[in-house]
């Protein structure tokens, strides 16, 4: 992860399971593959945490990679 940050400076936040499949893609392939993360948010990560927007996080995540891959 020292490497992501080293090339990005500005760097705040990672999201720790997109970057593992990113890491293991370019592990397995460099410069052969690029993986594509789709992730659908469903709350804020605070004290008010559940998981009443999942369904929705989700269908909004497949709306959009089904826009992605038919554009």
């Amino acid at each position: 992860m020292n490497k992501v940050v080293e090339h990005k400076r500005s760097l705040l936040a990672i999201d720790m399971e997109a970057y593992g499949i990113a890491k293991a893609a370019h592990d397995a392939a460099p410069r052969r593959v690029l993986p594509l993360i789709i992730k659908g948010v469903q709350d804020l990560a605070d004290t008010h945490k559940d998981d009443q927007f999942r369904s929705f996080a989700a269908y909004a995540a497949a709306r959009f990679l089904k826009g992605f891959l038919e554009s």
